[in-house]
Protein backbone atom coordinates (compact mmCIF):
# COMPACT_ATOMS: atom_id res chain seq x y z
CA UNK A 1 0.00 0.00 0.00
CA UNK A 2 1.28 3.45 -0.87
CA UNK A 3 1.67 6.29 1.64
CA UNK A 4 1.66 9.97 0.69
CA UNK A 5 3.32 12.02 3.47
CA UNK A 6 2.76 15.73 4.04
CA UNK A 7 3.67 18.28 6.71
CA UNK A 8 1.27 21.12 7.55
CA UNK A 9 1.65 23.94 10.04
CA UNK A 10 0.74 27.56 10.59
CA UNK A 11 3.88 28.50 8.68
CA UNK A 12 3.25 26.51 5.49
CA UNK A 13 2.64 23.08 4.03
CA UNK A 14 3.91 20.58 1.49
CA UNK A 15 2.29 20.57 -1.95
CA UNK A 16 2.50 18.48 -5.10
CA UNK A 17 1.95 20.45 -8.32
CA UNK A 18 1.56 18.32 -11.44
CA UNK A 19 1.53 19.28 -15.09
CA UNK A 20 -0.21 16.48 -16.90
CA UNK A 21 -3.42 14.71 -17.61
CA UNK A 22 -4.60 13.90 -14.11
CA UNK A 23 -3.90 12.20 -10.81
CA UNK A 24 -4.75 8.92 -9.08
CA UNK A 25 -5.20 8.85 -5.30
CA UNK A 26 -4.68 5.58 -3.45
CA UNK A 27 -3.37 4.25 -0.14
CA UNK A 28 -2.88 6.36 2.97
CA UNK A 29 -2.60 10.13 3.32
CA UNK A 30 -0.22 10.62 6.30
CA UNK A 31 -0.16 14.18 7.65
CA UNK A 32 2.20 15.54 10.30
CA UNK A 33 0.53 18.50 12.04
CA UNK A 34 2.86 21.23 13.27
CA UNK A 35 2.43 22.75 16.71
CA UNK A 36 1.88 26.23 15.28
CA UNK A 37 -1.43 25.36 13.60
CA UNK A 38 -4.35 27.42 14.91
CA UNK A 39 -7.37 25.69 16.42
CA UNK A 40 -9.57 28.79 15.96
CA UNK A 41 -11.42 27.22 13.03
CA UNK A 42 -11.10 24.82 10.12
CA UNK A 43 -7.80 25.02 8.24
CA UNK A 44 -7.51 24.11 4.55
CA UNK A 45 -4.43 23.06 2.60
CA UNK A 46 -4.28 22.42 -1.14
CA UNK A 47 -1.93 19.45 -1.06
CA UNK A 48 -2.36 18.56 -4.72
CA UNK A 49 -2.60 20.88 -7.70
CA UNK A 50 -3.30 18.59 -10.63
CA UNK A 51 -5.11 19.46 -13.85
CA UNK A 52 -7.12 16.80 -15.63
CA UNK A 53 -8.87 13.66 -14.49
CA UNK A 54 -9.08 12.62 -10.85
CA UNK A 55 -9.19 8.90 -10.11
CA UNK A 56 -9.66 7.23 -6.73
CA UNK A 57 -9.34 8.45 -3.18
CA UNK A 58 -7.18 7.76 -0.16
CA UNK A 59 -8.33 4.72 1.81
CA UNK A 60 -7.37 6.41 5.10
CA UNK A 61 -5.99 9.61 6.57
CA UNK A 62 -3.63 9.50 9.54
CA UNK A 63 -2.60 12.50 11.63
CA UNK A 64 0.55 12.67 13.75
CA UNK A 65 2.61 15.36 15.43
CA UNK A 66 2.21 17.77 18.31
CA UNK A 67 -1.29 19.10 17.55
CA UNK A 68 -2.71 16.08 15.73
CA UNK A 69 -5.14 15.09 18.52
CA UNK A 70 -6.78 18.52 18.26
CA UNK A 71 -8.09 17.95 14.70
CA UNK A 72 -10.16 15.67 12.52
CA UNK A 73 -9.27 15.43 8.84
CA UNK A 74 -11.13 15.20 5.55
CA UNK A 75 -9.81 15.21 1.98
CA UNK A 76 -11.50 16.19 -1.27
CA UNK A 77 -10.09 14.29 -4.26
CA UNK A 78 -11.86 16.68 -6.64
CA UNK A 79 -9.95 19.73 -5.36
CA UNK A 80 -6.87 18.16 -3.72
CA UNK A 81 -7.72 20.01 -0.50
CA UNK A 82 -7.15 18.66 3.01
CA UNK A 83 -9.37 20.20 5.71
CA UNK A 84 -8.39 19.99 9.36
CA UNK A 85 -11.29 20.76 11.68
CA UNK A 86 -10.66 21.43 15.38
CA UNK A 87 -12.14 18.89 17.78
CA UNK A 88 -14.28 20.64 20.41
CA UNK A 89 -12.72 20.72 23.85
CA UNK A 90 -14.36 18.47 26.48
CA UNK A 91 -15.38 21.51 28.55
CA UNK A 92 -17.26 22.96 25.57
CA UNK A 93 -18.98 19.64 24.96
CA UNK A 94 -20.14 19.57 28.58
CA UNK A 95 -21.55 23.11 28.28
CA UNK A 96 -23.40 22.30 25.06
CA UNK A 97 -24.66 18.98 26.43
CA UNK A 98 -25.82 20.62 29.66
CA UNK A 99 -27.61 23.33 27.70
CA UNK A 100 -29.41 20.75 25.57
CA UNK A 101 -30.55 18.88 28.68
CA UNK A 102 -31.88 22.12 30.20
CA UNK A 103 -33.83 22.88 27.00
CA UNK A 104 -35.20 19.33 26.88
CA UNK A 105 -36.35 19.52 30.51
CA UNK A 106 -37.99 22.88 29.86
CA UNK A 107 -39.83 21.56 26.78
CA UNK A 108 -40.72 18.17 28.31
Amino acid sequence: TSVSRFDVSGFGFDQVALAGNGIRYDGTLAVTVGGSLSTAGPQTFQLFDAPGAVIGDFSSITLSGGNSALFTASFSPATGVLTLTPVPEPALLLLVGGGLLAVRRRLG
